[in-house]
């Protein structure tokens, strides 16, 4: 378990926001900013933020998780933090 990425993706409602949705399958900024009501600045500041941190990626224009994304999911599912 990498608690410090899972801390830092709970510290922020749009990077944990990103973060539930491209895991749970959506791919678009575009659209998880309308899902949510949220600024779409705001949403690629978090994109940035979890591609720094390796959590997510780009793949033919989409938003995937990353290998490690996978498994900082699972591990906060398990928990029951998310």
């Amino acid at each position: 378990m990498d608690t410090t990425t899972e801390g830092f993706i709970l510290a922020n409602k749009f990077r944990k926001a990103v973060f539930v949705e491209v895991a749970t399958g959506e791919h678009s900024p575009k659209r998880i900013a309308k899902k949510h009501h949220l600024v779409p600045q705001m949403v690629d500041s978090a994109v940035g933020d979890l591609k720094e941190k390796d959590v997510l990626a780009e793949k033919e224009g989409s938003l995937v998780l990353t290998d490690f994304g996978e498994k900082v999911y699972a591990d906060m599912r398990s928990q029951d933090v998310l």
